[in-house]
Formats: structure tokens, sequence, C-alpha cells
């Protein structure tokens, strides 16, 4: 699978955290993808991203949106002004009927910090350790690709050991259970997050992916599921 072969196998060792992506890949050819890029010895850019089509051309599109990220966050130091610039590459000769979401955040080890901007995509979850709520990152901007006039916005996050960010596709929230026709939905997803918030991360990805299967009783996915899990420890763990 394309997909398989261009994310990352593992995600690099940064102080002060702990970090996994989980892709698991639908029956047909899609676009979902994440990235880890290390862009100094303090600060590592993550992506996730959805591109909205099938086979080919979605799968096409998603490797050009990779290349293209990887190219521009070396020159851009804002998340807001990468998407800025990936939108406007695409808006100039895509096809309107593909187009992308995509959050992609700058993680510093040094100042604790993630620094993000979400192009219509999924709202990252944020659970601060011991806390009862799990917020919504919601700053951005539109969907990539279809308007060159969109613009975006960035936020940031300061890390306290134990705080977490869970990214993910809509392959998640609306995994199926086929008897009834219920979603996973949001609600499930922050539940569980909130219920699991000490796991590791790698272990975090595995329980979200057993919580999908027993749901829809299935491993059969109509769309792809992706998850990039962030999580602040403490330097001990």
């Amino acid at each position: 699978m394309i997909q398989q072969n261009l994310i990352p196998q593992q995600a690099p060792d940064l102080p002060g955290f702990d970090i996994a992506g989980f892709l698991r890949s639908s029956m047909t050819v899609s676009g979902d993808f994440y990235d880890f890029i290390l862009l100094d010895d303090n600060r590592l850019g993550i992506t996730i991203a959805d591109v909205r089509g099938k086979g080919i051309p979605a799968a096409l599109l998603m490797v050009m949106i990779r290349t293209t990220l990887r190219l521009i966050c070396r020159e851009e130091t804002s998340p807001d002004a990468v998407l800025k610039r990936i939108n406007d590459l695409l808006a100039i000769d895509t096809d309107p009927d593909l187009f992308a979401t995509m959050v992609y955040g700058i993680l510093d080890s040094a100042a604790m910090t993630f620094t993000y901007s979400s192009a219509g995509h999924n709202y990252p979850l944020y659970l601060k350790n011991g806390g009862t709520e799990v917020a919504q990152l919601e700053v951005g901007g539109m969907i990539l690709g279809t308007f060159d006039y969109a613009t975006f916005e960035s936020e940031t996050i300061h890390f306290a050991p134990g705080d977490e960010i869970l990214l993910y596709t809509d392959g998640v929230t609306e995994a199926e259970r086929k008897s009834d026709e219920t979603f996973y939905g949001e609600e499930r997803l922050a539940a569980l997050l909130q219920s699991n918030g000490n796991q590791p991360a790698e272990t975090l990805c595995q329980t979200i992916e057993k919580a999908l299967l027993d749901f829809t009783g299935t491993d059969h996915r109509d769309d792809d599921v992706t998850i990039v899990v962030i999580r602040a420890t403490d330097g001990k763990e």
C-alpha cells in the first residue's frame, strides 16, 4: 500500500514527550496519512491529513501534499503559514472534487508547547492531566485545495506533564455499527481518552483500535482509521 510505505515507522524521540501514530487502511485506496518531521533538536513537525476521495487520484494527492509539506515546513515558522502555502498551491491546479483536511503543528520540547493550525479537519482532543473535561482544539481555517482566498490561524498549547492531545481522522468517529447504523462518534472517543489518558501513547492507539473493533464487530473498514497521540511526560517515563 502507498500509505504504509509513506508513514513513519516510529516517532522520533523528543525529550519530555511520548508520541505515537497509527494507520489502519480501508479496503480501498484512500488518502489518510500522518507524518513526523524533525525540524531541529527541540522541534518536531506533526501532521495528520485526510484526502477526500478514493482510488488513485486521492493517493496521488496525498503524496503531493506530503511532499509539499516536507518542503514548506522548513521555510515557514508558523503552522498557519504552512497551511496557507499548501492551500494556495493546491488551489491552482487541483480538481475541485478533490480536497483535503489537515492539522499541522510544531511540538517544541524546550518550550513544552504545541503550536497548531487546522484546515477543516476533525478537531483534535486535548486532555489536561487530572482534568475532568476533554477540550476541542478549534483554531485554523478552511479545507485545503478548494478556495484560493482561504486564510488560517494558529494557537499555542502549553503542556504540563500528563497532558495529552489526540489527533484523528473521521474514520474513527464515523466507524459504523451496521446493526443499528450508529457511528462511534466524538462523545465515545472523548470518554475513552478521559478514562485512558494515563496510558503510553502507543498503548492508547491500540486501545482506540480495539474499541472500534468492539463497537463495529468487524475489522472491515469503510474508511481509513488514523490516529496520532502526543503525551507530555515528566522525563522519567
